[in-house]
């Protein structure tokens, strides 16, 4: 009896030393980097929502027979009036890695 139990205690000593062996900094930092790419993602989603949504105003004009009465350059896309008085908000994306022949 006295055997298991010193064969337990080794057990749980060795687990627990091995359990301090971990590395939180690396952890923290990968946890740091997944925070970093959901933030970017969230940006990313929140772009392609707005663009959505300028699609859908498009779409929506054209089923009406609304025609467009003009585009303005923004800083970061246009903005597209129609002849119903709403506006469409569209914006660029951001520059990607160029393609090579269209091979990628």
């Amino acid at each position: 009896m006295k055997s298991k139990l010193a064969i337990l205690l080794a057990t749980c000593l060795m687990a627990g030393a091995a359990v301090s062996c971990i590395d939180e900094k690396a952890i923290m930092d990968k946890i740091s980097g997944l925070d970093d790419r959901i933030t970017a993602l969230e940006e990313q989603m929140r772009t392609a929502n707005q663009n959505i949504s300028g699609l859908q105003t498009i779409t929506s004009a054209l089923q009406k027979n609304v025609y467009v009465t003009s585009v303005t350059k923004t800083d970061d896309g246009y903005t597209i009036a129609f002849s119903d008085q709403t506006m469409a908000q569209l914006t660029n994306g951001k520059n990607g890695k160029d393609g090579e022949d269209g091979k990628d």
